[in-house]
């Protein structure tokens, strides 16, 4: 039996610190709770130095915080980079574009994306 992840994982890793909205609120220079309330129900996608601060704060990564948002990002990503590996087949070939297909290929065929694009060797 499968289980789909959650959106996000916000308010468990809070309520694991022992830290109050309030708490949350005041660390990301907010005046009131509302603000992390609305993240932890997912009804407000917070800016990148909030994601950071999130991190920052928890203890805990990102990608771990929002994990149900990373598996479909993951999903989307390596769905367009099937559409993008066909489209480039396509193309006149080069030495250039031999290397964006197999580094493309890589993001559609793994679990994750890659953190660094292949080494060159020419």
């Amino acid at each position: 039996m499968s289980h789909d992840l959650l959106k996000t994982y916000l308010r468990m890793y809070r309520r694991r610190s022992g830290l109050t909205q309030a708490d949350v609120a005041y660390l990301l220079g907010r005046v009131s709770g509302t603000t992390p309330s609305r993240h932890e129900m997912a009804t407000r996608i917070p800016t990148l130095e909030i994601l950071l601060a999130y991190q920052v704060m928890l203890g805990v990564s990102i990608g771990e915080i929002y994990e149900g948002e990373l598996a479909r990002i993951d999903r989307e990503v390596r769905a367009r980079a099937r559409g993008l590996r066909r489209y480039l087949e396509h193309r006149p070939a080069t030495a250039d574009l031999r290397r964006r297909i197999v580094y493309v290929q890589g993001l559609e065929d793994s679990a994750g994306l890659p953190a660094h694009p292949p080494k060159s060797h020419a």
